[in-house]
């Protein structure tokens, strides 16, 4: 066991999940309630749903994961959460509504603009209150154009690191104020305005903390580096299937949560090309929540030609040029890029891993160092970002986001040896000598409204 397990008691009648889904950047916003009778009888229930503001001011904000905490005034909202409903013994229900909410206030990169919505469930004489469900959640759209990746319509970019879950004296095992330290650390020491999450689905509390402190991420299935073996035996157990739809329900109302992703770095391509097709149209015609799909596939497993990738919405790809796929930091990873942009005209591509060990002592800081400047040169070059500062659209980009591997050394293999990809050694205190290069660099990036990219308006003729 290595994350919280929870047993909660409930009446027999209760609402176990809402879905909540923005529908558009203007305040429209539908409401998905469940609602469960686990008895032998039939029972008669009303339902009630109320939206508050998030209160960023409260002392639980950074310090409470439940929402029923961080409940501010009322939001004012047009529409209907209110039912009345006879269900019969062990049935479940769900009910739907698409409300308005007035002048919304839009969730984005380090602008944490949150809503909780609250439901309660009384018996139909409204006079013993069975349940109360509340959950926050947050105004946004992602979606892509040609090659640009637009959050709440709008051309943005990815500045990231990634961060695995591990401590020096705890392990894998995690606490509310452990994942809020090291998201707060990585924002306000890095810049980064995107945490790509490792290989698996994060505590629940991380995509509490990133919505809260208005860091963008992505969160992925583990299948890591699977063969055809694996992928043949998912085909026939759907394990993947199974936690592929955990992973989502899981995070279902979470702003922060801008895509989902299949696998990582697997060698197997004809499988995971019908894996990854099946788990998109999974998604996009049973419960639809207006995220993107994408993976971390190895950038010699098979190349750039990757037919995989023909489902998802974003390109992604590690880059370990001069390292593990051959050629140089610089020249290995410009010459794949192009030949990338080149087969996927139409599609967003972002790098999902870049970087290098120190080793032990930090004997190779300055192969790292050097690995990180020469890759993220070439990464740079291609990005729909420019470099100066100013954070203008480029035309000929197509790069919607860099990451890279790792915020903080971690165990690998049970314990047996530490990777030394970190920016920082797991004691969270020590940083490398890269760590002073990327937060210069990433400040740039972030720098206009946290990674949106400017574009100036065009004088009237």
């Amino acid at each position: 066991m290595i994350h919280d397990l929870y047993i909660s008691g409930t009446t027999k009648c209760h609402i176990p999940r809402v879905n909540i889904v923005p529908l558009d950047i203007e305040g429209r916003v539908k409401f998905s309630v469940v609602l469960e009778n686990r008895g032998p009888d039939a029972v008669e229930v009303s339902v009630s749903g109320q939206i508050f503001d998030a209160d960023h001011e409260a002392d639980a904000f950074l310090n409470s994961p439940l929402a029923a905490d961080i409940k501010g005034k009322q939001t004012r909202w047009t529409g209907d959460l209110n039912w009345t409903e006879a269900l019969a013994p062990y049935e479940t229900r769900v009910m739907e509504a698409i409300v308005h909410i007035q002048e919304p206030r839009l969730w984005a990169f380090w602008q944490p603009e949150l809503y909780v919505a609250e439901f309660a469930v009384v018996y139909g004489d409204r006079t013993a209150q069975l349940d109360r469900y509340a959950s926050q959640f947050g105004i946004r759209t992602v979606t892509t154009e040609g090659t640009k990746l637009l959050l709440n319509g709008r051309p943005a970019f990815l500045a990231g690191v990634a961060r695995h879950e591990e401590w020096p004296d705890t392990g894998r095992s995690a606490t509310w104020k452990q994942i809020r330290d090291d998201l707060v650390q990585m924002r306000q020491s890095m810049h980064v305005n995107f945490v790509r999450t490792a290989h698996y689905p994060n505590h629940a509390y991380t995509s509490l903390l990133t919505d809260r402190l208005g860091l963008a991420t992505v969160s992925e299935i583990p299948l890591w580096q699977f063969t055809r073996e694996h992928f043949e035996a998912q085909e026939q157990k759907r394990l993947s299937d199974q936690m592929w739809r955990e992973m989502i329900f899981s995070q279902y109302n979470s702003p922060s949560v801008l895509m989902w992703s299949t696998q990582n770095e697997s060698v197997e391509v004809e499988l995971r090309t019908v894996y990854n097709k099946r788990l998109v149209k999974d998604l996009k015609q049973n419960y639809a929540d207006g995220r993107l799909t994408t993976q971390s596939a190895a950038a010699d497993q098979p190349g750039a030609h990757d037919p995989s990738m023909e489902p998802l919405d974003l390109a992604g790809w590690t880059m370990y040029f001069g390292i593990f796929h051959g050629s140089t930091y610089y020249e290995g990873t410009k010459d794949f890029l192009q030949k990338a942009h080149e087969l996927w005209p139409d599609k967003p591509i972002w790098n999902t891993e870049f970087g290098h060990w120190s080793s032990d002592q930090d004997t190779m800081a300055a192969e790292q160092m050097r690995t990180y400047k020469e890759t993220l040169q070439a990464l740079m070059e291609r990005a729909v970002i420019s470099e100066d500062g100013e954070a203008q659209l480029r035309s000929d980009g197509f790069l919607v986001g860099i990451d890279f591997w790792i915020m903080y050394d971690w165990y690998v293999n049970h314990n047996n040896w530490i990777d030394t990809f970190g920016i920082y050694h797991m004691d969270r205190k020590t940083m490398k000598p890269v760590g002073e290069a990327l937060s210069q660099d990433y400040a740039r990036y972030t720098a206009f409204e946290g990674g949106f990219i400017h574009q100036p308006k065009r004088e009237s003729q």
